[in-house]
């Protein structure tokens, strides 16, 4: 069962989104890959300047240890920071095979 998790937030006030995007960068092509079960992640920015964070993991096994190897990289918490905490909301969504 392939899991899928959306992740919506904005960045702290003063943070800066060039600086963001290129800690995502670094998390998707050396952090990402090295977990098992990481199926990828794409980051998406509204209009209204928020940001949408679709990741996709094997099973949920995979997605529920993220966190610990995302933290355990240089890049992960300097853009943890970054993310404005009271604005986050996180949905897990499993698919549906007919």
């Amino acid at each position: 069962m392939a899991i899928v998790e959306i992740a919506k937030y904005r960045l702290q006030q003063g943070a800066d989104a060039d600086t963001f995007a290129q800690l995502e960068k670094e998390i998707q092509r050396e952090v990402g890959p090295k977990h098992p079960g990481y199926h990828g992640r794409e980051l998406l920015r509204a209009a209204d300047g928020s940001y949408v964070l679709i990741m996709r993991w094997e099973n949920e096994e995979a997605a529920d240890t993220w966190n610990k190897t995302l933290f355990a990289s240089q890049a992960g918490p300097k853009l943890g920071a970054m993310v404005d905490p009271s604005s986050m909301s996180k949905e897990r969504l499993t698919t549906v095979t007919p």
